[in-house]
């Protein structure tokens, strides 16, 4: 039987009870821990034996810093570039700079375990545990050699460096997770520990350690502020249920205090208490997909933290979460669902990505489960429209439902698959296969399923590369886009023939086929008299280069306005664009019908598997205006439409030509597709093999990456042959509640990037 393994080594440590009575304990950082773990379970997986879990009285100084140090352990069974992630809540603390330590703000901040001001057997003060500890095993964890399990660190505090965390009679509610030590720690504390590393460490102010390569830090705040804890309502935070067993709560009408109850405003459920910063954080990462945001997208994402200002700092924000390596966490995008003549039916259809086959858990509105964790029930596509989905119960079904429910997609229909060719080469078949049967265990995540099939079928072919100590890795395009004179085209990096990196090409490959290939569903664009460019179609589009206007002069923020020049470039299904990284292009879009439409346009790069936003709505909600009016036109990248002119760059000197495609989605209602971005793959350079010369065919013979002949006939008859078929299943043409027919269609642009012709001057 196969295991999914999940590569992430977690450490939880988290104090609401300390020893001293000097500190004030806490209500809310073990409630933070049990909800980060439920996450780190239920969410991305990741199994019972790779978490550390310290609370409370076990989270000592000794057993910190051994819970860290264990980290670079064998018994921990960590791999190089695993992800490693390090959460604290609790008390924080800071004091002015021992001697001969080097702090820019003349402070350091420390981490105080649960035994704080204490004195051990020998009758010593146990001391909090200094960012220049943390910072030196740090380091040697993320050290790139035998020793050092490489730099996909992640450090989570939910903590601060000074506040009421040692004064008496404060708000037992909303507590302060810090305070400032009345003593200076002695400056051979844990010498042994970052003496090796003093060059290293010693200039790190605090734990904001901004550009720091060993790991990335999200802070609850910055250094001078406070962190704090207080009540979050239980029908307002997704991780309430199931509570753990430490979970501090706050019962209708009262607070959770040792001595003497605190009247609250009235509320008709149990309140935990919790760090403001983590149960925002979590509820933001419930939303995310992982390996397609970035830290710092991630905590620009945050919900306002009122008076916390969180931070997020290291030399890798601009990285995926833990670079990509952790199984994606769909988006929490829930859809209603209503009941008509008998019949369920999901407000969802081709346009939000439904196919058929696909299958929804059904929850409560409002809550996702009931309180034992249990979905209602499962249920699958059985007739998908354009925007509606009849669905039936896919496994036991039930009597009755509550009266508001909504689903959840958590596996898209079969036919959405990315077929994938293994050649049977030992040790790359392996390596493969098991990157593919990690990716089998979630496409009930909401991903596309993966099928191996021969090589003539394949969307996706591996092959091996430097003598199979690596995988390299071909599209091949004419059986993912209905056009003639397509070929396979080689992605322009490899990986290392390990299934753990080989997993997230699979992944984005799997993504990128699935958007791709999506259908226009039941409805298209199609009329009866040709457009400009001699296609059938309601909507017409044409592509121009653009460049500054000069003559008219700049604008308020001084850039010069651009204008479209020359003739329109766009024919035959295709644009062919110098790469120069200079030369720009816009899209003019003409409709013909009498009703307005939203448009996004991504660009799907078939180099690197990322898909790029080309153009998104204003307002990102139902309340969204049209983009294109009834009977009108829209510039995309010029003119005042908005949008960003576009730019095409070639990734080394030694390419001719490359190959991506334009898609637009058009639709008479709004529909959220920013879920279609996603970044590269190949984005972390140290899970990478640099390709050589590229080779512009998977047998090595010389030959157009792409051939320029005439595509206007094939791909004229495929598009009339598909849209025949779907005509003839299609259901009843959709309607709004208006009687306005409901119109969703998806357009192709091949874009061929050619290099520039170098001219000499004689």
């Amino acid at each position: 039987m196969f295991v999914l393994r999940i590569y992430c080594h977690v450490t939880l440590l988290s104090i609401d009870e300390y020893e001293s009575g000097e500190i004030n304990n806490l209500r809310g950082a073990v409630a933070d821990a049990n909800a980060m773990y439920r996450y780190l379970r239920k969410q991305l997986g990741v199994p019972k034996a790779q978490i550390v879990n310290l609370r409370n009285s076990q989270a000592t100084r000794d057993a910190i810093l051994s819970a860290l140090y264990d980290l670079l352990e064998p018994k921990r069974a960590i791999r190089k570039y695993d992800a490693i992630l390090i959460f604290f809540a609790g008390h924080g603390s800071s004091c002015p700079s021992p001697k001969g330590w080097i702090a820019g703000s003349g402070r350091i901040s420390l981490i105080s375990p649960h035994d704080s001001k204490m004195c051990n057997k020998d009758g010593e003060v146990i001391h909090d545990i200094p960012d220049r500890t943390i910072g030196a095993i740090l380091h040697k964890l993320s050290r790139d050699d035998d020793m050092g399990k490489g730099n996909n660190i992640t450090v989570i505090l939910d903590c601060c460096f000074a506040g009421s965390g040692t004064r008496p009679n404060v708000d037992p509610l909303h507590l302060e997770r810090g305070f400032e030590l009345d003593y200076i720690i002695p400056p051979s504390l844990d010498k042994d520990i970052w003496e090796e590393d003093s060059r290293v460490i010693g200039v790190v102010p605090g734990f904001a350690n901004t550009g720091s390569k060993s790991h990335v830090l999200l802070a609850a705040c910055r250094e001078n502020q406070n962190a704090r804890e207080g009540p979050h309502y239980a029908d307002e935070d997704p991780h309430a249920v199931g509570k753990g067993p430490h979970d501090a709560v706050v019962r209708p009408g009262h607070a959770y205090h040792s001595e003497q109850p605190v009247a609250t405003s009235q509320h008709p459920k149990i309140t935990p208490i919790r760090g403001v910063f983590t149960a925002a954080l979590l509820d933001h990462l419930e939303r995310v997909v992982t390996d397609q945001t970035t830290y710092k997208e991630l905590m620009d994402g945050l919900k306002e933290v009122k008076g916390q200002n969180p931070q997020c700092e290291g030399h890798n924000i601009e990285f995926a979460l833990f670079k990509g390596l952790i199984p994606i966490t769909p988006g929490r995008q829930f859809f209603p669902v209503s009941q008509e003549n008998g019949q369920y039916v999901v407000e969802a259809g081709y346009a939000h990505g439904i196919s058929d086959g696909a299958l929804f858990t059904i929850s409560a509105a409002g809550k996702f489960g009931n309180q034992d964790g249990e979905l209602l029930a499962t249920m699958e596509a059985s007739t998908v429209k354009s925007f509606r989905t009849a669905v039936t119960f896919f496994e036991k079904q039930l009597r009755s439902f509550p009266a508001r429910i909504r689903a959840l997609p958590t596996s898209v229909g079969v036919d959405e698959a990315l077929l994938l060719h293994i050649p049977n080469v030992q040790g790359l078949s392996n390596a493969v296969r098991a990157a593919y049967q990690a990716e089998l265990g979630l496409t009930r995540k909401g991903l596309p399923p993966i099928n191996i099939v021969e090589e003539r079928r394949a969307h996706l072919v591996v092959q091996a590369y430097m003598g199979g100590q690596a995988v390299e890795y071909w599209l091949q395009l004419p059986n993912l886009i209905p056009l003639s004179n397509l070929a396979a085209h080689r992605l322009y990096r490899a990986t290392k023939a390990e299934s753990r990196l080989i997993q997230p090409i699979l992944r984005a490959a799997s993504r990128f086929a699935w958007h791709l290939r999506r259908e226009r569903g039941h409805t298209s664009m199609k009329k009866n008299r040709p457009g400009r460019d001699g296609q059938e179609s309601n909507i017409v589009i044409e592509i121009f280069r653009i460049e500054e206007d000069w003559v008219h002069g700049c604008d308020e923020d001084l850039h010069f306005p651009v204008k479209p020049v020359g003739h329109n470039l766009y024919r035959d299904g295709r644009i062919k664009v110098v790469a120069d990284g200079e030369t720009s292009y816009g899209i003019h879009i003409t409709s013909n019908f009498r009703v307005p439409m939203h448009i996004w346009a991504f660009y799907f790069d078939c180099g690197d598997l990322s898909i790029t936003e080309y153009y998104k709505p204003a307002v990102l909600n139902d309340q969204a205006v049209p983009s294109l009016p009834a009977k009108g036109t829209v510039a995309l990248g010029y003119g005042a439409s908005g949008g960003r002119p576009y730019l095409h760059y070639m990734r080394d000197t030694s390419q001719t030509e490359d190959m991506g495609f334009i898609r637009l989605f058009v639709s008479t209602e709004y529909i959220d597709l920013s879920h279609i971005q996603q970044r590269s793959p190949f984005s972390a350079d140290d899970t990478v093999v640099a390709m050589d010369t590229p080779r512009t065919s998977m047998a090595g013979r010389a030959g157009p990456m792409l051939p320029i002949g005439k595509w206007v006939k094939k791909a004229e008859e495929v598009v009339t042959r598909n849209r025949g078929a779907t005509q003839m299943a299609a259901a009843p043409r959709e309607k709004n509640s208006q009687g306005t027919p409901l119109i969703w269609d998806v357009t192709t642009i091949a874009v061929i990037q050619t290099k520039p012709i170098s001219r000499r001057v004689v």
